[in-house]
């Protein structure tokens, strides 16, 4: 069986980031919404990648 690494630990002190998007994905014009996400790749040696 497979080892499910743990990448992110939420600090349970922090403050939530409000979801100014409420999930619309879609842009009235160009440059009015950026989005991104952070993958992890699994490498050898049982390391991580950041894409």
């Amino acid at each position: 069986m497979k080892r499910r690494h743990r990448t992110t630990i939420p600090d349970p002190t922090s403050q939530a980031v409000p979801d100014l998007l409420r999930r619309n994905f879609t842009a009235s014009d160009l440059n009015r919404a950026w989005v991104g996400d952070i993958t992890y790749l699994p490498v050898a040696g049982g390391k991580f990648l950041y894409l």
